[in-house]
């Protein structure tokens, strides 16, 4: 105020003449200074008063009904005082009143006791003690927003019910951005804690490729929290607190090995207060990279299976992933930030997918409506994707069993080339043949198959006549035989006369069979032979005859399954390991059976010849007890 404005204040003439004039004058000032010191007064406590609602709805959001009532409480304090100054300055404001707790009826004291609000002692008391966010305010600053002002006068003012429902709107907004602030920052809180406890890590304790994405769209809510909190202008605490947990993200990504060359996690980007980014741009960045870490799955299904699966369905894939990285990688570009690992990681998948030729979603004229649609898809061609590899899996396994029986079938062909037929080895050979073209059948070889038709050319004809199951494989045969000249040729010599069995094999079987008739009879040690098997089951004309390959280095319990079924256990001494010669002997006897020990070889005469020891050694034993 300049000198010029002091000499132009109207004062009545009277004051400098009357000492009455004088004194009324004064008392009128008097009155006017403490008008003035309640307004500041009912400034400084409205404003106290917001922080108490402030608390209330965030103890409410969080569910701390018990706090709240308390915060409700406190606010009914609040507003008898505030109320009490508002009569005293004719002045009219309308609030929502808080529920207080069941079984309170009278307001909890707030900072007076009852009777100060009406007392100038007051304001005394609360020039002494001044809020210090507030304290020093200019004596000419607004009142606050949620109470509705109207001009000071020594008049009461009529009530404006507008601006009071104006001023309460105003304050139910203020409160509810602080509220959902606050929850949204429990959020972010709560899932940080969630993915640290739950993230997986490599061997050096690293996040995952898809947790390390994840982070960063935790710290992309965070910004956005930031950008909302410093728009709003009004709750300083909260930002720090936001800055806080920015940079607890930040040092747990370096922690965790992570680069933290990046945007969100980057500190110069922040260093100068709130980001330049708004936060509908964080917000887009933060689903960017939710959608990366969702693809990483996709990534390793492609690498796994993309030889499986035909290349549409491969490359509709690979659009689809591209497009996920293309998002975020074209919204950093754009903004002047980075990220070396999301980029290090692109660009290994591109190198990945270059089979797939180019991919719509890498060129630079789609738009980003185009790459928004081609990642939504990601999900349904993912499932297509598996089934496909799934069938490439199968076809892949048809195939392996298609060679292994064509191999079989051309592997006997080798071994028997320069055999020496008798009859006994024919029929041997004949049953040998037929389990091999029946694993081709089951395989579905053709019959046309060039490998097994050659195999069969020479012993065919008479190993597979009279069986209808290999008629069109036999039709096959002469019709190769023809071509070649071979049905000219004199058919294969007749196999000789049978072998006479052996008499003292015989006079054994004589003293075996009542002792193996119905018994289910087990061999270990060495390696399967399925003719001994066949042979010894006819003759010791028992229930089974089954002999199980194993090594000295097999542990015993692979086998006590099948010991504790058996009726006979027979153990190739030298064959089989110690562990399992000792179990095998405990476990057989313990349901009743017999362990038998060869040690005269394996063949069949020399199983017999053990079984028939063993007998002999049994009875001799009944004799001598009896």
């Amino acid at each position: 105020m300049t000198e010029s404005d002091i000499t132009n204040i109207p004062v009545p003439s009277e004051v400098y003449e009357s000492d009455d004039a004088l004194d009324s004058y004064l008392a009128g000032v008097q009155d006017r200074l403490y008008r003035r010191k309640l307004e500041r007064e009912h400034q400084r406590a409205s404003a106290r008063h917001e922080k108490v609602l402030a608390a209330y709805h965030e103890a409410r959001t969080v569910g701390a009904e018990e706090v709240a009532a308390e915060l409700a409480a406190v606010s009914a304090g609040f507003v008898a005082r505030l109320t009490s100054m508002e009569e005293e300055l004719g002045i009219c404001v309308i609030r929502c009143e808080l529920p207080l707790p069941y079984g309170l009826t009278e307001p909890l004291e707030a900072e007076t006791s009852e009777d100060v609000c009406s007392s100038r002692d007051v304001i005394g008391l609360a020039e002494a003690s001044p809020t210090p966010e507030i304290a020093d305010a200019p004596a000419d600053e607004p009142l606050p927003q949620f109470v509705s002002e109207t001009p000071i006068s020594a008049e009461p003012l009529v009530e404006d019910p507008e601006a009071g429902i104006r001023a309460l709107e105003a304050l139910y907004a203020r409160n509810a951005l602080i509220a959902d602030l606050i929850s949204r920052l429990a959020e972010i809180k709560l899932a940080w804690a969630t993915l640290d406890q739950t993230a997986l890590r490599d061997g050096t304790g690293r996040l995952r490729l898809e947790d390390c994405f994840r982070l960063r769209a935790l710290t992309c809510r965070a910004a956005g929290l930031y950008a909302k909190a410093g728009d709003a202008h009004s709750d300083h605490e909260l930002s720090a607190e936001v800055e806080a947990l920015r940079r607890q993200l930040r040092f747990a990504a370096e922690n965790s090995g992570e680069s933290a060359d990046c945007l969100p996690l980057d500190g110069d980007f922040w260093q100068d207060g709130p980001s330049p980014l708004a936060a509908n741009h964080w917000a887009e960045l933060n689903t960017y990279y939710l959608g990366v870490a969702d693809t990483q799955e996709a990534v390793r299904r492609f690498d796994e299976c993309a030889d499986l699966v035909d290349p549409h369905p491969r490359g509709q894939l690979a659009n689809a992933i591209a497009a996920r990285y293309e998002l975020p990688t074209r919204r950093l570009a754009e903004i002047g930030g980075s990220d070396a690992m999301l980029y290090s990681s692109y660009s290994v998948f591109k190198f990945r997918a270059n089979s797939c030729g180019k991919l719509p979603a890498r060129q630079a004229t789609t738009g980003i409506k185009n790459l928004v649609a081609a990642a939504a898809g990601l999900p349904d061609l993912l499932k297509l994707f598996n089934v496909r590899a799934a069938e490439g899996v199968l076809a892949n396994e048809k195939i392996a069993r298609k060679r292994d029986a064509i191999s079989a079938v051309a592997d006997w062909d080798a071994k028997t080339a320069m055999t020496k037929w008798t009859a006994s080895k024919m029929a041997g050979q004949k049953r040998i043949v037929h389990e091999l073209l029946d694993a081709c059948i089951a395989a579905e070889v053709p019959y046309s198959d060039k490998q097994v038709r050659t195999a069969m050319l020479v012993h065919g004809p008479v190993l597979l006549a009279n069986e209808p199951r290999f008629a069109k494989l036999l039709g096959e045969i002469h019709a190769e035989r023809k071509r070649l000249k071979m049905e000219s040729m004199p058919p294969p010599a007749a196999p000789p006369v049978e072998e006479q069995p052996d008499i003292e094999t015989e006079k054994l079987l004589q003293r075996v069979v009542p002792f193996t008739t119905g018994k289910r009879i087990l061999m270990l040690g060495g390696t399967r032979r399925p003719r001994t098997e066949a042979e010894m089951k006819a003759a010791l004309k028992s229930e089974s005859f089954q002999w199980l390959t194993s090594v000295k280095t097999d542990k015993a319990a692979k086998f006590e399954t099948e010991i504790c079924k058996s009726d006979i256990l027979l153990l190739l001494k030298n064959l089989a390991g110690h562990e399992l010669v000792e179990k095998g002997k405990e476990w057989i006897q313990a349901v009743g059976g017999h362990s038998i020990t060869l040690r005269k070889g394996h063949g069949c005469k020399a199983i017999i010849l053990s079984i028939s020891e063993h007998v002999d050694r049994k009875d001799a034993h009944s004799g001598n007890g009896s």
